[in-house]
């Protein structure tokens, strides 16, 4: 696969230009990389923390069908892992945690948004990724680190080369063989040290918090967890939500 890569010094996100880009029309695949971010964003639109140095990166797919679309999550997060594998050797200590990080000594250094859009040519997916590489922001909900701190020497071009890579890779596995293979190699990298997880979310516009014991993946991709309903052991299935490890 050809990507175009429109690359920018600053913006205010890379989410934002390559929604801006889908109105131009402009050939597909293609991605939007910037070397900051002055309004960089996360899941639920928390601030992703974006100065010079780290890795913002905003990629533009077509999916033939809405329910495919989630999916595309476990084949970024494999790409991510592929790409800064090979660029660290850092094997026994990249792990992903469900849905959408990569945590480098159980620390986060990397993370996934998806955003779709609906235009005149189909459905159209924004997948935005940004890694620390340089630097990370110390007032999370989650502790970060990046890869310079554990001794890494990446840049974004490097980074991007091998992500391109591995990404068509798992896109072209998931077209051609479904979630399965997917689903078998992100448990094969997840962190087994932890299976006793904090559910964090929303339901019906409150907060929720839901403790339990990681079980699977299904084959949608939602979180399977063991827990406890009235002093009885019960799976329950989630599709979205954020992560702790208790």
């Amino acid at each position: 696969m050809t990507w175009k890569i429109h690359r920018f010094d600053s913006v205010t996100s890379t989410m934002d230009v390559a929604k801006d880009l889908l109105a131009q029309e402009p050939s597909e695949p293609y991605i939007v990389l910037a070397k900051q971010q002055e309004q960089g964003r996360g899941r639920h639109q928390r601030s992703w923390s974006s100065p010079l140095g780290n890795f913002y990166a905003s990629l533009v797919v077509s999916v033939d069908d809405l329910s495919i679309a989630p999916l595309f999550s476990y084949v970024t997060a494999l790409a991510l892992y592929g790409a800064v594998e090979q660029l660290t050797k850092a094997h026994s200590s990249l792990t992903l945690k469900w849905p959408n990080d990569l945590l480098l000594d159980s620390k986060k250094a990397g993370g996934i948004l998806l955003e779709v859009e609906t235009t005149s040519k189909g459905l159209k997916l924004i997948i935005g990724v940004g890694v620390n590489l340089k630097s990370h922001p110390l007032d999370t909900p989650y502790e970060a680190t990046n890869l310079s701190v554990h001794g890494f020497d990446v840049t974004p071009e490097d980074l991007l080369e091998k992500f391109c890579m591995f990404f068509d890779h798992w896109r072209n596995t998931l077209e051609a063989q479904g979630f399965l293979p997917l689903r078998e190699e992100w448990l094969k990298r997840r962190d087994p040290a932890h299976d006793h997880l904090i559910l964090k979310g929303y339901e019906h516009g409150s907060k929720t918090s839901i403790q339990g014991r990681f079980h699977d993946l299904d084959e949608k991709g939602y979180l399977v967890l063991v827990c406890e309903d009235q002093g009885e052991e019960t799976l329950k299935k989630f599709s979205a939500g954020d992560v702790f490890f208790s």
